[in-house]
């Protein structure tokens, strides 16, 4: 896609009670057989998506191990950095951002370890330094959020010009239903969320923004 406590004031799109959830989860998020298994699973999936979108976007090398070199990126929802620190091994300048204290901590954790500098913000979006991005991902999350069309474009504002923006949300489909949000809601993993990929794609037709359906 490229650019063309609870919320209640703008700029705020936290819900208090989504943030805690996730945040009690965050001692157990780099376990891949853990609470957040399910993320461990999808990420292999969302690396290969995301990574087509880069090369067809800024025309980089598809062999290249480094075509992110010198590219700024904002990751929104980051979590404990599952998605942060695979962009910054790919040559990117990373900052993450997520509504949960915890996630952040267990996220610099993680990347100190591994050797790799990540800039790390806990809190609103709106709350982080001014600033552009080549590339904004918020991987789902905005059907968690309080306000989705500010959500969106908080996110939008973020962009450097010809900058691309990766969003995503579980489809409504019947399969996704059952094995994806059904289970995963049932189970207690995630929050019920609150709007579906059509919600989004209105959302992004409104925004005029292109859209890549994987």
């Amino acid at each position: 896609m490229t650019k063309a406590s609870t919320a209640t004031t703008k700029n705020n799109t936290i819900i208090a009670e989504e943030a805690a959830h996730f945040g009690a989860l965050a001692d157990d998020w780099w376990n891949p057989k853990g609470s957040s298994a399910m993320l461990h699973r999808l990420n292999p999936v969302r690396l290969r998506f995301i990574r087509d979108a880069l090369d067809a976007h800024f025309g980089t090398d598809r062999t290249s191990r480094s075509p992110l070199v010198q590219r700024r990126v904002l990751d929104v929802g980051c979590g404990a950095g599952l998605l942060c620190e695979p962009f910054a091994r790919l040559g990117g300048m990373v900052t993450g951002v997520d509504a949960a204290t915890e996630n952040i901590a267990a996220a610099r954790a993680h990347a100190a370890a591994s050797g790799l500098i990540i800039h790390y913000h806990s809190g609103e979006l709106s709350e982080l330094a001014q600033g552009t991005y080549d590339i904004v991902s918020s991987m789902e999350v905005i059907e968690h959020v309080a306000d989705p069309a500010d959500f969106l474009a908080q996110l939008i504002g973020r962009l450097a010009p010809d900058g691309l923006l990766l969003l995503s949300t579980p489809n409504r489909t019947a399969a996704s239903k059952l094995f994806l949000v059904e289970a995963a809601e049932r189970l207690g993993q995630v929050p019920r969320a609150r709007m579906t990929g059509t919600v989004l794609s209105r959302l992004l037709r409104w925004r005029r923004c292109w859209q890549i359906r994987a």
